[in-house]
């Protein structure tokens, strides 16, 4: 806590000069004010945090616009202090923004991109979404193919028969690793809590069914192919 507590004041320090020599709205001044944030949600402060990065993400909307990195790193950001609080639905609301906004700027299975979608399904996690889960793991794995070390993220078209859709290789294979084994549990809680439930037509048991087999059934074969490429 000790270096915590030392790193705040040395920050608040930093922000202070940034404000005074460039403005509370600078880019530099934002980044000072980020940086608070960050180790105030370390340090347990959640709520001072999420106030901080709001002030922040609406400085570099205005400076850096909507879909720059420094935005949405911050709408991210804030997205996990709210998870932290137990704001689900606001965090969800947060990240679902982030990931949506690094797939639109810097493309689909980016490092940035990987890792909001990790955190949002984290969020539908805790909160026992299986079905939310099941759909966000299947909506990224179903559209890529193997990893390979040495490949760029590309298109590949698989010819012009349309259940051979272009997939893209991912350039983080890591991340997309850990997100196919989070969806196959997912998808198998999903099964299971959809033949438990009663309430739920028979239409809609046959459809959540059908996405959990089908989400297996694309974890499975990605992780395989990413064993077999070593990625």
């Amino acid at each position: 806590m000790g270096n915590e507590t030392q790193a705040l004041v040395v920050l608040q320090r930093a922000f202070d000069e940034a404000v005074e020599e460039f403005g509370p709205t600078h880019v530099e001044s934002l980044h000072c004010l980020s940086n608070i944030a960050a180790v105030e949600l370390d340090v347990g402060r959640a709520e001072s945090a999420v106030i901080k990065w709001e002030a922040a993400e609406k400085g570099f909307k205005d400076a850096k616009g909507p879909e720059h990195k420094l935005t949405l790193e911050t709408i991210m950001n804030r997205g996990l202090a709210l998870k932290s609080l137990g704001r689900q639905e606001e965090a969800i609301e947060a990240l679902e923004s982030a990931m949506t906004g690094f797939s639109k700027a810097s493309g689909k299975y980016g490092r940035d991109h990987l890792h909001a979608a990790m955190y949002l399904l984290d969020c539908h996690r805790h909160s026992k979404d299986w079905l939310k889960s099941t759909q966000l793991v299947h909506a990224l794995v179903s559209e890529t193919t193997h990893c390979r070390k040495s490949e760029p993220v590309r298109e590949v078209d698989f010819g012009e028969n349309p259940a051979l859709r272009k997939k893209t290789y991912p350039k983080d294979c890591k991340s997309l690793r850990r997100i196919a084994k989070f969806g196959l549990k997912a998808a198998e809680r999903l099964a299971d809590h959809t033949s438990r439930n009663k309430a739920i037509s028979g239409e809609e048991q046959d459809a959540r069914s059908g996405l959990a087999l089908q989400c297996t059934s694309e974890c499975i074969a990605f992780l395989a192919s990413a064993k077999h490429n070593n990625t």
